[in-house]
């Protein structure tokens, strides 16, 4: 008995389908089962609500790991590191430093009487008294400047005093003033011998101290051009009083006569050695 594989009718003799004509031994894909087929798995669609979920999950553990953060930060600025600190610390230290080497370079300049260009405070930093400036500088004709002032600003406002000095100069400062000068140094001359000659430059002297009582002549420093004097009885430095002024020639010469306690101040002259009825000398 026969099958035919495409039509499934049976028969005995012959070897064609009497149905459908399908001769029974033709290969052919009929002719064979169906050969399996692979098999695959189809992904299911992934809902809306599992994608709202996970949006959520993230959210959440962004915004968990901002709080975590920024307690970390809050932390940190409540406990300051160690480096902060110890940087702190070495800039008051060396602060406290550089002031004590100042107050000790200070202390130093009070004990010897001798004051270094600069401002000071009079009564405070420098003490009362009558001082001698001297020029320190190495060009020039000897000028430096001074003022005095009232108080701590410094300003031509509060200014009591300003002269351009030469070679040589006397101040008397009293408590509360500030004074200010350049390219000099000042002197205690109690604490101090200076080596202050009238008889070869110009520069300011007392009579008594410097130069002794008596009558001078006054000669031109320069070959070119004169000078001028000023005697004082008084040198405050608000009010001074001047007892006698003039100028000196370049190519002349002048008498003066000082008094004890008077004070000289010579600029562009100074006093002629060779003729000094004081010392007997002609």
């Amino acid at each position: 008995m026969k099958t035919c594989r495409q039509c499934a009718t049976t028969w005995e003799n012959g070897d064609y389908c009497p149905v459908c004509g399908m001769q029974h031994d033709i290969l052919s894909a009929y002719s064979y089962p169906e050969l399996p087929q692979p098999q695959t798995t189809q992904k299911k669609p992934i809902s809306a609500g599992t994608i709202l979920i996970a949006i959520l999950v993230s959210i959440t553990a962004f915004l968990m790991l901002l709080l975590y953060t920024g307690f970390k930060e809050s932390q940190k600025r409540k406990q300051p590191s160690n480096n902060n600190h110890d940087t702190k610390s070495s800039a008051i230290a060396s602060d406290y430093d550089s002031a004590e080497a100042q107050k000790n370079v200070l202390a130093m300049q009070q004990e010897k009487g001798i004051f270094p260009s600069g401002t000071y405070a009079v009564g405070k930093e420098i003490p009362a008294g009558e001082y001698v400036i001297v020029y320190s500088g190495s060009d020039g004709y000897g000028d430096f400047p001074i003022s005095i002032y009232a108080d701590a600003s410094c300003t031509e406002e509060s200014e009591l005093y300003f002269t351009w000095a030469q070679n040589s100069h006397i101040v008397p400062l009293e408590e509360g003033q500030y004074i200010k000068f350049s390219h000099s140094t000042l002197y205690d001359p109690t604490k101090n011998t200076l080596p202050l000659d009238p008889f070869s430059q110009s520069g300011m002297y007392q009579v008594g101290n410097t130069i002794a009582p008596g009558t001078y002549t006054l000669v031109p420093s320069h070959d070119q051009y004169g000078g001028e004097y000023q005697i004082f009885s008084s040198i405050n430095c608000i009010a001074p009083i001047v007892r006698e002024s003039n100028y000196i020639s370049y190519n002349a010469t002048t008498e003066i006569t000082l008094q004890e306690g008077e004070y000289l101040k010579m600029t562009f002259c100074h006093l002629d050695p060779k003729n000094n009825t004081d010392s007997g000398e002609s």
